[in-house]
């Protein structure tokens, strides 16, 4: 059986709730494809869900999430359960916030969260935080992040305001700041980056004229004491309001992603050197974009592009061919106007995948979305002692992980059509009985995922 390209949804409705997944009728080397694993939402234990971080919380090597919710408790912590869904939320009280950042700043071995309201959280442990304590940002920024401005391997923070103004607050090492840096720039999103390689972080920020309709890009060149010289690299006729900085082409110069939401569209600028960007494609997308974010989630060398729109069922990826190109568009549909994500491995198979927040009933969750990549030109995957060959006959394991694993096949409509148990050692599992199509596989050892994948039988 041949498939041909086009995009294929497939929907199952249990109790109320949809599943999805995200298929290509003719599956590329480098396709990539997204399910659900089998509980759709995860309580936030909150309202609504304003910022999303992961971290891994409890040392089992498997990424966690953090997320800040507008009411109810102030942070929840869901830890992994391993096999791409969480557990119930842990509730962490004081300094909520619209965007914050997860780091060590008083170097004590604990992470800490630093707000965009003007307080730290420091931590005492694997979930349990100190009372916040306040630092100098004036206003309400919008953003905030970290990095070392100064060169001092001591973390520092940035944050931006509605009027125009970067802050800057130097990291002292225990946890304090200096008195705040600022540099007149932009009102917008803000990207930190070392832009002209001299080994000195800089920062790219946007800059909207309301009144006139047009954006400027601010260059604000670290000195590397923390303080920052302005210079506008790039004017443009239409609004922007996210902008950060990739090597797109692998020529060793980063180039510049521009989103313009209010315009509905992306523009991609190659950095010719000098700090010149000449624009090299820019394509609409609709619904308002936002918080872009390039990884390659496919491993095919090339990053891809995600954004979030306004709307519901509005994450989008669209993938990368190289030459500053895009396209293959597919929606996660999964939440309702998602400001935010994260792309983490959260159930241990070496792949990236995505976890969005999502409103439903009034209440926040978080819809984890479990990236399937392609293996097809790929028949064997071998990861630490489980060495996998597929074939249209049969389906070789050698397992010198655990005692016995559990391997579940499923179809494109989540039904499982086959079972097995494995052994420690060689395994062999006949095929035969498959139609021509599409199927997944999951390896279960204990609690623990082994490793999941797509099969492909013609």
């Amino acid at each position: 059986m041949k498939f041909r390209t086009s995009f294929l949804i497939r929907q199952i409705k249990i109790t109320c709730l949809f599943i999805f997944f995200f298929l290509s009728k003719e599956i590329f080397p480098q396709q990539v494809c997204f399910s659900t694993p089998g509980t759709v939402l995860y309580s936030s234990g909150g309202t609504d869900i304003r910022d999303i971080k992961n971290f891994d919380f409890n040392d089992d090597r498997i990424q966690d999430i953090i997320v800040s919710n507008a009411a109810g408790p102030d942070y929840s912590i869901l830890l992994s359960d391993g096999l791409g869904g969480f557990q119930m939320p842990i509730d962490i009280p004081n300094g909520g916030a619209t965007s914050f950042v997860l780091a060590d700043f008083n170097q004590d071995g604990n992470i800490d969260i630093a707000t965009n309201v003007g307080s730290i959280l420091f931590g005492s442990g694997q979930f349990t935080f100190n009372a916040p304590v306040k630092y100098n940002f004036a206003g309400a920024p919008d953003k905030i992040d970290t990095a070392d401005l100064n060169n001092d391997n001591i973390l520092d923070l940035v944050a931006n305001e509605s009027n125009g103004i970067i802050q800057v607050l130097l990291g002292l090492g225990n946890g304090l700041f200096t008195n705040k840096i600022t540099t007149p720039a932009g009102n917008q999103d803000f990207f930190i980056s070392d832009v002209d390689n001299d080994g000195i972080k800089d920062i790219l920020s946007c800059y909207n004229d309301f009144g006139n309709g047009i954006s400027k890009i601010f260059f604000l060149k670290g000195s590397g004491n923390g303080n920052f010289s302005s210079t506008v690299i790039l004017n443009l006729n239409i609004k922007a309001n996210d902008v950060f900085l990739e090597d797109l082409n692998n020529d060793g110069k980063k180039d510049m992603i521009v989103i313009h939401s209010a315009n509905d569209s992306i523009s991609i600028y190659e950095n010719t050197g000098n700090l010149q960007f000449s624009l090299s494609n820019r394509f609409y997308c609709g619904g308002y974009p936002n918080s872009p974010t390039l990884y390659d989630l496919n491993y095919d060398g090339i990053k891809d592009l995600i954004v979030s729109l306004d709307g519901p069922n509005s994450t989008r990826i669209y993938q990368g061919f190289g030459n500053f190109q895009y396209g293959n568009e597919f929606t996660l549909l999964s939440s309702v106007n998602p400001d935010n994500y994260i792309v983490a491995d959260i159930n241990n198979d070496n792949r990236a995948d995505i976890v969005v927040p999502s409103i439903y009933s009034g209440q926040g969750y978080v819809h984890p979305l479990l990236n399937c990549m392609t293996i097809s030109g790929m028949k064997e995957k071998e990861k630490e002692d489980l060495l996998i060959f597929i074939n249209n006959e049969n389906m070789f394991i050698k397992n010198n992980l655990v005692d016995h694993a559990e391997l579940t096949i499923s179809d494109v409509l989540g039904k499982i059509v086959k079972k097995a148990t494995l052994i420690f050692g060689e395994n062999q599992i006949s095929m035969n009985s498959l139609a021509d199509g599409i199927y997944f596989y999951n390896i279960i050892g204990g609690k623990r995922h082994l490793y999941s994948g797509k099969i492909m039988m013609n």
